[in-house]
């Protein structure tokens, strides 16, 4: 991890100068440029991982940190997974980063995901597909389901303790941070 830690870390510099005393001007452009990797499989792929990692998610009782959510891909994704009827349960998530702006965009996914999964079938839409409620074919399963749970977001830095207490949380998903904050094993610890 810690050679792993120093090459990102070294690449990242290479790419944009960090200037200690700035990093939230620099998280705020550095995340707002890769909105377009939740389009791809491989990056899927580690989000399916990431659940197969933290799982079970969503089973009984469960509370979730997703520290160093950025603009919310992880949280995005466990919605569509708990709509599809992935998971079942009572989660609490909680997407935690130190740029505002990233937690600003995260929430706005969050209400436009929500805003859609309660939206009904469009009839145009349905009847393009050549069903109707009453079809015989018509498929139920397709449909996104409510789900129990609850989604904040957090403005809190991960070099600092943070504002929980001990024991909060039953999985914590810290992807792609690690490499990037000052002290990763304080931040373990933590």
């Amino acid at each position: 991890i810690a050679i792993q830690n120093r090459i990102e870390r070294d690449r990242l510099k290479q790419v944009m100068p960090l200037v200690w005393g700035e990093e939230n001007k620099f998280w705020d452009r550095y995340l707002f440029q890769y909105q377009l990797i939740q389009r791809f499989p491989d990056f899927k792929g580690m989000l399916d991982l990431l659940s197969a990692l933290l799982e079970p998610i969503g089973v009984g009782k469960t509370a979730l940190l997703d520290a160093g959510c950025g603009v919310g891909h992880f949280g995005a994704w466990l919605i569509g997974e708990l709509a599809k009827g992935h998971y079942s349960g009572d989660l609490r998530y909680v997407g935690l980063d130190f740029v505002e702006s990233a937690l600003r965009e995260a929430r706005r996914r969050y209400l436009e995901l929500q805003r859609q999964l309660a939206a009904p079938l469009p009839s145009a839409m349905a009847r393009s597909l050549g069903q109707t409620a009453d079809s015989p074919d018509a498929d139920s399963s397709a449909e996104p389901r409510p789900f129990a749970g609850s989604f904040s977001y957090l403005n809190a830095d991960l070099n600092y303790r943070l504002p929980f207490p001990n024991d909060a949380f039953d999985r914590v998903c810290c992807s792609l941070v690690l490499s990037y904050v000052q002290n990763p094993m304080n931040t373990l610890k933590e």
